[in-house]
């Protein structure tokens, strides 16, 4: 039997995953040059918005990867992490550039609201979600997320002190599915609305169903506001620390790349599965639940992005991808506004253009000046720590 095998010795750099990052970075352009679209009353389509949902396994894949280069020191003998440790590293890399980005989009909202009446009011009219939950643009908030999701790798590395095996693991991953598929169904997962400027305190929240239960008016009380957000993101990410505690398990690092080509065919096959499940759900000619499908397609494409690290050779290119996707994570939507003012200043909306054919021009002249953007920011250490956290 043909054996997709390589040393790990000799895989110094997973370019699969940056491989992957390139791909999902893109597939989050997609996404937001849709909702670009709507904001701005260009015309979409079923076909549209097909391509938006299997976009989608875009941030599934970012956490599944970042979560498996946080836990991958865990089952290294004598390491260990601390609150203050992983605090300190994390709040650098990950908190440093957005709040820096933040900034940038609050200034950029704010420039556009000036000429509006009380513009200015509604966009500090919720500033404990401006700050803390990605308020200044709708792609923000994963990088609080994935900080708050950050601390699980406390407990996750007393787990690896016990030396739990894989199919204890695969129980606790499956478990953390549910919960989250529950949080979901249950209307108590984090919301981030469509406009929060227009709505305060009804998006970037969490548990709202269980407040409304309690409280006569939920939203007053910021502080739990804050706490409930903070709950509900840590059971988002939890499936995905498992996860990346079970491909970073000794016994699976020694066999990943061992792995025959009729299981990486079959990662692929359920890859396509999921995203196809996933498109029956947004036309509700199927159900299939929320949770199964990130976890099933953040699997897959680990565990692809993993295994073809030993066939794809490195190169330059597919190392600044991989190195830049968090940048171009930061800046698409901001290149993407301005792609649409070209675009209505052109008045190219007389010339009846398919709303496919006006994504994928969004997209693909989104993500070729992001890359550049990014790029350019790689280049000067104080753009890289400030902006890209590198």
């Amino acid at each position: 039997m043909k054996q997709l095998y390589v040393k790990e010795e000799q895989s110094k750099r997973l370019v699969g995953i940056d491989l992957f990052r390139g791909v999902s970075a893109f597939a989050v352009v997609v996404i937001h040059a849709s909702a670009v679209m709507l904001y701005s009353d260009i015309p979409t389509d079923q076909w549209t918005e097909s391509l938006v949902q299997l976009s989608r396994f875009a941030v599934p894949f970012f956490l599944a990867a970042s979560f498996y280069f946080m836990s991958n020191s865990l089952y290294v003998p004598k390491s260990s992490t601390s609150l203050r440790k992983n605090f300190n590293s994390k709040f650098m890399r990950l908190m440093v550039p957005y709040l820096c980005w933040t900034a940038i989009y609050s200034f950029s909202r704010a420039v556009k609201l000036s000429e509006v009446p009380n513009g200015l009011g509604k966009l500090f009219q919720d500033f404990i979600g401006l700050i803390f939950f990605g308020g200044a643009s709708i792609h923000l908030y994963f990088v609080p997320l994935l900080f708050s999701g950050s601390f699980l790798i406390l407990p996750a590395g007393y787990l690896a002190k016990k030396k739990i095996n894989v199919f204890t693991l695969l129980c606790f991953f499956i478990a953390s599915i549910l919960m989250y598929e529950s949080l979901i169904v249950s209307g108590n997962s984090f919301e981030f609305g469509d406009n929060c400027l227009e709505k305060t305190n009804s998006c970037l929240v969490a548990f709202q169903s269980f407040q409304k239960m309690v409280f006569s008016d939920p939203n007053e009380n910021q502080f739990l506001r804050f706490i409930l957000v903070q709950f509900s993101w840590l059971i988002q990410c939890l499936p995905y620390v498992f996860l990346a505690m079970i491909f970073n398990h000794p016994s699976m690092r020694e066999n990943i790349f061992k792995i025959g080509v009729q299981y990486v065919s079959a990662a692929f096959v359920l890859f396509l599965a999921f995203s196809s499940f996933s498109v029956l759900n947004l036309f509700s000619i199927m159900y299939f639940p929320k949770a199964l499908y990130e976890l099933g397609v953040a699997t897959c494409l680990l565990f692809l992005a993993i295994t073809l690290s030993g066939y794809i050779k490195e190169s330059r290119i597919l190392i600044n991808l991989g190195t830049c996707s968090f940048g171009i994570y930061f800046v698409h939507y901001l290149v993407l506004i301005i792609c649409e003012m070209v675009y209505s200043k052109l008045a190219l909306g007389t010339l009846g253009i398919s709303p496919v054919i006006i994504l994928f021009l969004f997209s693909i002249v989104g993500f070729g000046f992001s890359w550049g953007i990014a790029s350019l920011l790689t280049t000067s250490k104080i753009t890289s720590k400030l902006l890209l956290g590198a």
